[in-house]
């Protein structure tokens, strides 16, 4: 499912014609999707917007409840300390980009930051 752009393969996902919105039960079923994808080891980094530092994050499951307001949470384990954190998906990168992960990570912001930006601006279908 790594053809077409990211709106056609939620569109498969989901069996619809147009993304539906990234809501609880929507994101439960992409979940349900990552986990059965994900390939291991996963490397990651978070985006910020007000740092140019990064540091790898080994992603080492994900939460069972997905957040209403965050989306779906990874939990991380951070190369410099070995502390595990609890991220949202939405904030997380791939170090690959040819990783097959990276597509499924890439998916999910953009059809999560869609949902919230069709929120914001009071054009929810």
């Amino acid at each position: 499912m790594e053809h077409g752009n990211w709106q056609e393969r939620i569109n498969e996902l989901f069996a619809t014609t147009t993304p539906p919105d990234a809501d609880a039960e929507t994101m439960t079923v992409y979940l349900r999707h990552m986990r059965s994808r994900i390939e291991h080891p996963c490397y990651l980094i978070q985006a910020q917007e007000d740092s140019a530092r990064f540091e790898a994050l080994l992603l080492l499951d994900f939460d069972e409840e997905v957040d209403g307001e965050q989306g779906i949470m990874a939990r991380v384990c951070r190369s410099s300390d070995g502390r595990e954190l609890d991220v949202p998906l939405a904030e997380l990168e791939c170090c690959e980009e040819s990783s097959p992960n990276n597509v499924l990570f890439e998916d999910f912001t953009r059809w999560f930051m869609h949902t919230l930006l069709r929120r914001m601006s009071g054009s929810e279908a």
